[in-house]
């Protein structure tokens, strides 16, 4: 997990600096508790993220969260909006991932979904889905002349080239484990150990290689990818079985949950190509939330079905026409 902070900064007045201080403290503390990743954001930075001017103030904030999120922010506290501004700032952060797979991938599924429903005749839903393909490319569009955006795709330096050399340490521990891995939780000793490349030195602590597939069998060896691989595309099948029950069924709303599902399950696959996607044990539960409602949603729809089979078949021993012998 993420947990974003505002930067520390100076106060003049000492009783509000020792409240900032001890709100701060616990905020952090609690992200240590959760082994959480801490981001800090200067107010200006974020300000300057969401409006474009470092100095806007906490109502111009408010408005430009309350349209990013579709909300309405008028009665909401001005801490609360500007926790969602940091939040929104953080990830406005041009993440390779975010930007060249996840998204691509979401309004992929996102877009094959309004097609398949136009075959089966249902125009609302894919109006829909048509209008979020168009608005997420739209986003996309106001960052591609910036410097950080046209950088994504650099991979002689910065992290991009970083991760190019994990890979290639991770691919060669994988190699000399290729059965049973270095083991769940040793991916950092052995990497740091044995397999940091010399033009890597800046990152030493990795945990994990930032791409499902590799994590999966450093750790646990070629059973483990096997188990796991096999695990996501049942949980994949099933989703996309949930979408098809829940359009035969004519559920409009239920659909659209599922194609939900599916895209963000899509999406999770892509970005976990290149970094961790959901493979750690801590973001493992968004697995198992999104696989479980296909899962419960599928056996309600399956009972359903049954309960209408069953009413349509007349026992053998009935007397349809009433007639008393």
């Amino acid at each position: 997990g993420v947990v974003v902070v505002e930067r520390a900064f100076a106060s003049k007045n000492v009783a509000t600096a020792i409240r900032l201080g001890e709100g701060r403290g616990l905020a952090l503390a609690a992200a240590a508790r959760a082994r959480a990743q801490v981001v800090e954001l200067a107010p200006a930075s974020a300000k300057k993220t969401l409006t474009g001017h470092g100095r806007a103030g906490k109502g111009d904030v408010a408005a430009l969260v309350a349209l990013a999120l579709g909300i309405d922010a008028g009665g909401a506290p001005a801490d609360a909006t500007a926790a969602l501004s940091l939040a929104l700032a953080w990830l406005f952060t041009f993440s390779k991932g975010a930007l060249l797979l996840a998204a691509p991938a979401q309004l992929a599924v996102l877009g094959g979904a309004g097609i398949w429903m136009l075959g089966r005749g249902r125009r609302g839903p894919l109006a829909i889905l048509g209008g979020l393909t168009i608005v997420g490319l739209l986003l996309i569009v106001p960052f591609a002349g910036t410097e950080r955006f046209q950088r994504l795709f650099d991979l002689t330096q910065g992290t991009g080239f970083l991760r190019i050399q994990l890979w290639r340490s991770s691919w060669q521990m994988a190699l000399d484990h290729w059965w049973l891995g270095v083991g769940p939780d040793h991916f950092l000793y052995a990497y740091r150990s044995g397999y940091l490349l010399p033009s890597a030195w800046q990152e030493p602590n990795l945990n994990h290689p930032h791409n499902l597939l590799l994590d999966w069998w450093t750790r646990l060896g070629l059973v483990g990818l096997g188990l796991g691989g096999g695990w996501l595309a049942a949980g994949m099948g099933t989703l996309g079985r949930w979408l098809r029950a829940a359009a035969s069924e004519r559920s409009t709303g239920e659909a659209a949950l599922a194609v939900g599902c599916l895209a963000a399950a899509a999406a999770g696959l892509a970005h976990g190509l290149i970094d961790a996607s959901y493979a750690l044990p801590d973001l493992m539960w968004s697995w198992v939330l999104l696989f479980g409602l296909g899962s419960a949603a599928l056996e309600r729809c399956c009972q359903k079905d049954r309960g209408a089979l069953s009413s349509d078949v007349v026992p053998a021993n009935a007397n349809p026409r009433g007639i008393v012998a």
